[in-house]
């Protein structure tokens, strides 16, 4: 068996090469591609860099150099998941900015990618040991949603900042994604409300 080169082969160099950028495009498609599918199998927390590098047939070292850690691979892998399938809102409004981000927070908790995601995001922060460079790898996420408060301000809008919001409406609804997935799209409207309603009496 010939040894793998940096070009993706099989399944993953067809979709990788139909996306533009050159070679070192496709190479880092394919590895996403196959980190993703060894998300998605039941054996998923047994996933490592040589395995992703195997399903992408890739060399070892190409990933290595590229992420570093699984945790750093990973998490650049959830932060473009959920960046490229649910952009951030500017709406003109904080407030409508906060209802359609729930949204599509809630598409992401609720859809058929909600298993892909939380294992995604349970690797990637569990890098407590190393450099975290899996967690800085979601920050850009978190970045966008400080912009939308930072754009509430300078419109003149009231803004408690992205902290409160954090508090009072994701991190209650990635609990339930955890533990009653059930009770996300039941709950989100509720949370969302009593934020933005707070918000109007703090005005």
């Amino acid at each position: 068996m010939s040894a793998p080169t940096d070009e993706p082969v099989q399944a993953g160099q067809q979709a990788a090469a139909s996306r533009p950028g050159g070679r070192s495009a496709r190479v880092r498609a394919a590895i996403l591609e196959a980190a993703a599918e060894l998300l998605r199998e039941p054996d998923w927390s047994r996933i490592t860099l040589a395995k992703i590098a195997e399903r992408a047939g890739v060399n070892p070292t190409t990933v290595y150099r590229r992420w570093g850690s699984l945790e750093n691979l990973i998490g650049a892998l959830a932060d473009a998941t959920v960046s490229d399938r649910s952009p951030l809102p500017d709406t003109g409004t904080l407030a409508g900015d906060i209802r359609a981000h729930s949204v599509t927070l809630v598409n992401d908790l609720t859809g058929e990618n909600r298993r892909f995601l939380l294992r995604a995001l349970i690797i990637a922060g569990d890098d407590t040991g190393g450099d975290r460079s899996g967690q800085r790898a979601m920050l850009d996420r978190t970045g966008g949603v400080v912009a939308m408060f930072d754009r509430a301000v300078a419109r003149g809008e009231p803004s408690p900042g992205f902290v409160s919001y954090w508090e009072a409406v994701v991190a209650p609804l990635y609990g339930y994604a955890l533990m009653v997935p059930g009770l996300v799209r039941q709950r989100a409207p509720v949370l969302v409300e009593e934020f933005l309603a707070r918000l109007d009496r703090d005005d």
